[in-house]
């Protein structure tokens, strides 16, 4: 078999450093389609993403091609330095993070909890 697919959803959940509300609502559609745009150049799709002023919930897709570590290294460290510009020149995101795997039967429902975060 020549070609592969692969499905596999994800809800990565993180924070501001030390949960210091940055993200206002006034910069937050233009922060979150900046990160649908790079998760998007790592070969991830974006099922739904909402940013709270502390912290994220971006459903997404996980790339064959790289790994669950990578994918939130990479989105953590574009976004970050793109975000000092766009939001504030402290900007940073914790060090740590929370990835669970949704089945594609509960997509829906997640894809309602995080447009129900506000």
């Amino acid at each position: 078999m020549p070609q592969s697919l692969v499905k596999i959803y994800l809800h990565i959940v993180f924070s501001t450093k030390n949960r210091i509300p940055m993200i206002s609502g006034r910069i937050r559609p233009n922060a979150q389609a900046y990160f649908v745009k790079v998760g998007a150049n790592l070969g991830s799709f974006t099922e739904e993403i909402f940013m709270m002023p502390d912290h994220i919930h971006w459903l997404c897709t996980l790339p064959r091609t790289i790994t669950i570590a990578d994918l939130v290294k990479n989105v953590k460290i574009s976004s970050s330095i793109k975000y000092k510009e766009l939001i504030h020149h402290n900007f940073e995101w914790q060090k740590g993070y929370g990835v669970f795997s949704v089945s594609q039967s509960k997509l829906d429902t997640v894809k309602r909890y995080i447009q129900n975060q506000k």
